[in-house]
């Protein structure tokens, strides 16, 4: 694997199948929780637009007419 494909992904396993060295466990882990919190981001988001979308009555509807 090289080193642009092991910043991208985590990996559990090391290429000799002993696991990750000690060095790139915390690293990978930061960057899996850092995705991992970036979609959950994006996912409340677009919940929230959706929801504040279909609370506010103040708002008028595409294509209503009153």
């Amino acid at each position: 694997m090289s080193d642009s494909q092991s910043r991208d992904q985590p990996r559990l396993e090391s290429s000799a199948g002993s696991g990750p060295s000690t060095d790139e466990l915390p690293q990978d882990l930061t960057l899996f929780v850092q995705n991992l919190m970036e979609q959950m981001q994006s996912r409340f988001n677009t919940m929230s637009d959706q929801i504040i979308g279909r609370s506010a009555p103040w708002q008028p509807k595409c294509g209503a007419a009153d």
